[in-house]
């Protein structure tokens, strides 16, 4: 034997192949253990056999065991049959072990190997007994085969006489094997890694030639028996094929993804026929299949001589079978391996089972998934088309409502003119009707500044003007408007304030609280019986001002109090209201508290009355440590205009003509310019109290007016009046000393008018 110790140092018996690989196989598992080291011939080179003289060889050294067992085929003829016998022989003295490891390692295939066979040699230990082998040896043959007579028959006879050790050694192994795959069924869901592994394990166990795994074609109800001596070309004419399979040689014939050839029982029969789940063994398929020669040229085809049958069943339905085959000689199969295979196959349907619920749930699963993804993009279009919408309306609303507010501004300033400064006496009747057109559009006015107001605060585009201002003025010109309605009314308008004096300074947005105010005020006086009472309150905790507005009015139903502050709601039924309105201006005041970040809230009591709460907290001054004072209002006792010069920089005729008419009725003198060219020229010459200029003429930009005017050193104390749109932040009109919307409110143009004046004279 080359490169090995004589066979004097090896105890060596003839053993059948499955006793040999069952050997083999409790020997290999000693390498499982902690701190073992186990090599077989698949880690050595390719010519192991042809340079040892040996085909096998297990190498296992560990703290407690150590030992080499090699294995060489032997053929010999036991009667009529034909049984292969293994010359096996195993060492465990440590002399024999440390020789054999220096052979192994001249043939090594990788440096690793060689690693761990010098590793292997420091782990040896003497050992006193050689005779260990011997007895090992000796014995090993009566454990598992009661003599050295090869035959069949002869086991069989001779097998009663010592059945205990070699069953109860076969039933570790067998219930040791289960229990890995039942552990890898347990931990994996890869049916594929399961099934492939599990065949290779049952393959080995039993020493079988070849172990196969052969699926049925996935059937439905009312597809044909996939068994059928004939199959529709859906089915492709294949019922089923071999998916899975492990061979004991490379020279074995594979027969992975064969399918069978039209000579087999049809589906029903087979399902009938091992619905019970009982393997069937076959020991000779050419005694067994004489009557049926299809079948066993079949056989005889891909070598087989003798096989076991095992049913794999899931939820009652044959799914396929297990199939262990003998490919050279005969083999009369055991009935515990019989039992052994049957266990494996209920396991694998139970894995087969478990992998075929994980698949429908991953289908499920991906399902909802795509289902999420579906609804989703869905949403977000939709939320695209909501946002199309929303600009869509958005423009709209901008346009109409310029479109709108640009007659109502004539409507609005020529009644007011006329009510102030007519050609003839009026009538009562005319006066009554000149005051409605002005009531009506100013009414009109407010609706379409509040939708717009409410279209620009739903897409983002109000930006608070902070600045600092004093709580009591500003109160006090959010109530003054409302003084005549109230003694109209006969209703008790009373403002009071608990502030200190150093808590009237505040920084916030003061013409969005002015708007918060009045709706509140006019809401409060909308409902307020004649003769009634609402109360304006003003008072500050700490960062925050709080402002209360209390009516005795008709009160809120508790139920209603939620309804309050949507948009576009009314308490009342449209067939019953008594009250005017169009229900966004709560809606309005509750979305410019939450864009300071404050918040609303409302007691009310049927019939007694409500208290509409307002909490603003202090708002952070940008970029403005100094900020410009504002010009003072003008006291109510100083309604009567203050006369002076007046230059109107305007190139819209209907504008300019309503402005000349009120300022000219105020007895104010003015001078009209469409070109602003010259704008400088002019007012150097004129030498008006006040300018008043659009800041978006058509001929030029306002802007570079103003900035001319306060250039120019005879303009740059001229007062400056700026009508600006809506859009126009207050922060971009810092040159000018006050600015109004347009549309114009007439009694707001000349309340501001008259501010520049005072403050120019006095």
């Amino acid at each position: 034997m080359t490169l090995f110790p004589d066979n004097s140092a090896f105890a060596v018996r003839q053993l059948s192949f499955g006793t040999y690989h069952r050997l083999r196989r409790s020997f290999l598992s000693q390498a499982q253990q902690t701190g073992a080291i186990g090599l077989t011939e698949a880690d050595l080179s390719a010519a192991w056999e042809t340079v040892t003289g040996w085909q096998t060889v297990a190498l296992v050294v560990t703290p407690t065991t150590q030992g080499l067992l090699v294995q060489n085929r032997l053929s010999v003829s036991a009667w009529a049959d034909s049984v292969e016998l293994f010359s096996v022989g195993l060492a465990t003295g440590p002399d024999c072990l440390k020789q054999a490891i220096n052979s192994l390692v001249a043939i090594a295939a990788t440096a690793e190997v060689q690693q761990q066979l010098n590793e292997a040699q420091q782990l040896l230990s003497d050992r006193s007994a050689e005779s260990c082998a011997e007895l090992m040896m000796t014995l090993l043959p009566q454990l598992i085969e009661p003599s050295n007579r090869a035959t069949e028959v002869s086991l069989s006879a001779i097998a009663p006489a010592a059945p205990a050790p070699a069953q109860l050694v076969q039933k570790r192994e067998q219930a040791l094997l289960v229990k890995q795959i039942i552990a890898k069924i347990r931990d994996s869901l890869d049916l594929p890694a399961v099934l492939s592994t599990t065949v290779a394990e049952v393959q080995q166990y039993l020493a079988a030639d070849r172990l196969v795994i052969y699926q049925f074609q996935a059937a439905t109800a009312a597809a044909p028996s996939p068994w059928a001596t004939s199959a529709p070309e859906s089915t492709s004419g294949c019922p089923g094929s071999v998916t899975y399979e492990a061979l004991a040689a490379p020279t074995i014939e594979s027969v992975l993804h064969l399918t069978e050839e039209r000579c087999l029982d049809d589906y029903a029969q087979c399902s009938e026929k091992y619905q019970d789940g009982v393997p069937i063994a076959v020991s000779d398929v050419q005694t067994h299949y004489r009557d049926t020669p299809c079948l066993l040229n079949f056989l005889q085809k891909i070598q087989v001589r003798a096989q076991v049958i095992a049913p794999i069943i899931v939820q009652n339905e044959l799914w396929g079978f297990l199939i262990a085959h003998q490919c050279r000689t005969p083999r009369r199969w055991q009935p515990s391996e019989l039992t052994f295979l049957q266990q494996i196959a209920e396991h694998l349907a139970i894995a087969i089972q478990q992998a075929e619920l994980y698949a429908q749930l991953r289908s499920q699963t991906q399902s909802l998934e795509t289902c999420v993804i579906n609804r989703t993009q869905d949403l977000k279009d939709a939320l695209a088309a909501a946002q199309s919408a929303n600009f869509t309306k958005s423009e709209f609303l901008a346009t109409m409502s310029h479109e709108l507010r640009t007659p109502l501004t004539c409507i609005i300033g020529m009644s007011a003119t006329l009510l102030r400064w007519s050609l003839g006496e009026l009538n009562a009747r005319q006066r009554t009707y000149l005051q409605t057109i002005h009531d009506s559009g100013e009414r009109l006015l407010v609706v379409i500044n509040n939708i717009l107001e409410m279209s620009k605060i739903e897409s983002g585009r109000i930006v608070l003007e902070v600045r600092t201002f004093s709580l009591t003025s500003l109160s006090q010109q959010a109530i003054e408007p409302f003084r005549k309605l109230a003694r109209d009314r006969s209703i008790f308008l009373n403002f009071e304030s608990t502030l200190l004096p150093d808590q009237d300074t505040f920084t916030g947005d003061p013409r969005r609280i002015q708007q918060i105010l009045s709706n509140l005020l006019s809401n409060a006086l909308k409902f307020t019986h004649d003769g009634g009472q609402v109360n304006l309150r003003l008072r500050r905790e700490q960062q925050m001002a709080i402002f209360q507005v209390e009516d005795t009015g008709i009160g809120i139903p508790e139920h209603q109090i939620s309804r309050l502050f949507e948009t576009f709601q009314q308490l009342e039924p449209s067939r019953q209201r008594q009250y005017p309105g169009t229900g966004l201006g709560l809606a309005l005041t509750k979305q410019l508290i939450e864009l300071h970040g404050g918040s609303i809230t409302v007691n009310s009591r049927v019939g007694v009355g409500s208290v509409f709460t307002a909490r603003l907290p202090l708002q952070r001054l940008a970029a403005e440590a100094h900020p410009k004072p504002q010009p003072p209002a003008v006291p109510a006792a100083k309604a009567t205009p203050v006369t002076g010069r007046i230059v109107l920089v305007e190139d819209q005729e209907d504008t300019a003509g309503v402005i000349c008419d009120l300022l000219t009725a105020a007895d104010y003198q003015v001078i009209w310019m469409i070109e602003g060219s010259r704008v400088v020229e002019q007012v150097a010459l004129l030498q008006p109290a006040v300018v008043i200029i659009n800041m978006d003429l058509g001929s030029i930009n306002g802007r570079r007016v103003v900035e001319a005017l306060r250039e120019a050193l005879i303009t740059s104390k001229v007062k400056i009046l700026a009508l600006r749109s809506r859009q126009d932040s207050q922060d971009s009109l810092n040159d000018v000393d006050a600015s109004i919307t347009l549309p114009l409110e007439p009694e707001w143009l000349l309340e501001k008018v008259n501010a520049l004046i005072w403050t120019t004279t006095f």
